[in-house]
């Protein structure tokens, strides 16, 4: 999956629905070492009653994790890609996920676009939020709807609630990846304000990397 410089949101939701039946597979490793840095980077207590955005939930991975680690947590999963809430969905049922996790079809940056049910439900959970985690899934949002995207996400977070966002950084092997000068655009965008960012080492599939990891908390005054 490449990054989205040049792609239409429609290019870039056909390939993660292509890749939905094999995701558990290909990113669990990723996934589990995220979940660990997640709560010592954002210094938020897992015991609390957290109510969590998993943006990008892809499958429900990082769900899992979470409905684990914090038991008194409900989560709501947003994406774009139908097969990947699909999956989530099945795991709700199989599982018996539904007083905990809701899943939701959605493609934030086009919220003015939305049919009124879906723009409905959207805003119904403005002000909500606790914690939204956005793991690996900025880079893969088309850049003309990125600014959109982040101030839908600073509506839906509570005034002091925190965004917990992952990418990959600028590399030669991730060319047009994160960099700290798009993170910091991409929150003051969104009403965030940086609260500090990590360069976390990663190993998949025997190869070693680092992950961005940006930590920044919505203004404590509505506006």
């Amino acid at each position: 999956m490449s990054f989205c410089e040049r792609k239409t949101q429609e290019a870039v939701n056909a390939e993660w629905n292509s890749m939905a039946g094999e995701w558990d597979d290909v990113a669990a490793e990723y996934c589990d070492q995220f979940h660990k840095m997640l709560w010592e980077e954002t210094q938020l207590n897992p015991n609390q009653a957290l109510h969590i955005l998993d943006f990008g939930c892809g499958t429900g991975l990082l769900t899992e994790h979470l409905l684990e680690s914090s038991p008194q947590s409900t989560i709501v999963c947003i994406d774009a890609a139908e097969e990947m809430i699909m999956q989530v969905q099945q795991k709700i049922q199989a599982r018996e996920w539904q007083r905990r996790v809701e899943a939701v079809i959605a493609t934030l940056g086009r919220y003015d676009q939305m049919e009124k049910g879906l723009r409905d439900k959207i805003d119904s959970l403005a002000g909500t939020f606790d914690l939204v985690v956005a793991s690996s899934v900025m880079n893969f949002i088309p850049p003309q709807d990125l600014t959109a995207t982040v101030k839908v996400l600073g509506k839906l977070l509570k005034p002091g609630g925190i965004l917990c966002h992952s990418d990959w950084p600028d590399s030669e092997l991730f060319p047009g990846g994160i960099t700290l000068e798009k993170a910091e655009k991409m929150y003051r965008a969104g009403g965030f304000k940086m609260k500090s960012h990590t360069m976390n080492p990663v190993s998949i599939q025997g190869e070693e990397g680092v992950v961005f990891v940006g930590i920044a908390e919505k203004d404590q005054v509505h506006k």
